[in-house]
């Protein structure tokens, strides 16, 4: 009985909007498939950092009905707490009354988006593998939730930052860099994917450009043949003591980064969610790649 009141309640409100003459919003998300709202959405379930963050820059935290227990800001602290992104509480998210479902495109096939499709509720996947993906979804989203001209005025501030650090690093030596995700195996982020793209805005070349694949897993043998210059790692909580166990890591203590000290440690929780502050990021690498000495070589 429950979860019939719920969904009366949704589908009287759909009603409402469209007796009162509100226009259909139309986008086709991050797989290609069409996502129709009768109107701007009010309560949002995301199940994606990425996607709550932009829609907290976007002005609309209070759009927010339901969000993972990543997602910890004081924006979004009065959302209902779904669970993790991959094992969420279908109950909660029933429960959030939602009127769009926003997740990850990897989860397309999952039991929890064929329920929110069987429940009537829009879903929309989104795409992250690279920064024309991250422009699309900040306008969708800007779509959806009725705020078109606030997205694409952040969509334009954020290409004019990246613009701006790319012709600032336009004449400085070009430097061999790669974000190493994980250690054992050793998996890398490719050059044709966000933190790649980011990588190159700020002014360094992948050396593992010819590698396919979003993150790459190489062999050890494999990662320390082609000897970056530097390396970037997502910080710890071991007070940036990265480059010691680097050091007296076999293997890759014998990488010219780890030798000259070249190891740039980064927000790594900022780096994985493609959002507005990619501008930010960009920014601090290319201060913190601009303080690196170690001597460019040419991408092979």
């Amino acid at each position: 009985m429950e979860f019939l009141r719920i969904l009366a309640t949704g589908v009287l409100a759909l009603s409402l909007a469209t007796s009162l003459g509100a226009q259909p919003i139309s986008v086709r998300d991050g797989a290609g498939l069409t996502v129709t709202l009768k109107a701007p959405a009010h309560r949002v379930a995301a199940l994606l950092s990425s996607a709550v963050d932009i829609i907290v820059a976007l002005g609309a935290a209070d759009r927010i009905a339901a969000r993972t227990r990543y997602d910890t800001a004081s924006a979004v602290a009065r959302a209902a707490n779904v669970g993790g992104g991959i094992d969420p509480s279908v109950e909660a998210l029933v429960a959030s009354r939602p009127d769009l479902f926003v997740v990850w495109k990897g989860q397309a096939g999952s039991t929890v988006v064929s329920r929110m499709r069987a429940l009537g509720v829009p879903v929309y996947l989104v795409e992250t593998k690279d920064t024309s993906a991250l422009f699309a979804t900040v306008r969708d989203l800007g779509a959806l939730l009725g705020m078109t001209p606030r997205a694409t005025a952040a969509a334009t501030q954020l290409r004019a930052e990246l613009r701006a650090v790319q012709a600032h690093r336009a004449r400085a030596r070009r430097l061999r860099a790669v974000y190493v995700i994980s250690r054992s195996p050793v998996i890398i982020s490719a050059a044709s994917s966000y933190m790649g793209e980011l990588i190159s805005v700020a002014g360094a070349d992948n050396p593992f450009h010819d590698v396919s694949g979003e993150f790459p897993t190489l062999s050890l043998e494999a990662f320390v043949a082609r000897d970056p210059d530097v390396l970037i790692v997502g910080h710890r909580d071991d007070g940036g003591r990265q480059l010691i166990h680097l050091r007296d890591t076999p293997g890759w203590r014998d990488l010219r980064a780890v030798r000259t000290g070249a190891v740039i440690e980064v927000d790594g929780e900022q780096w994985g969610r493609p959002t507005l502050r990619a501008g930010a990021l960009v920014r601090d690498l290319a201060e913190k790649l601009q303080r690196v000495t170690a001597p460019a070589r040419p991408v092979k």
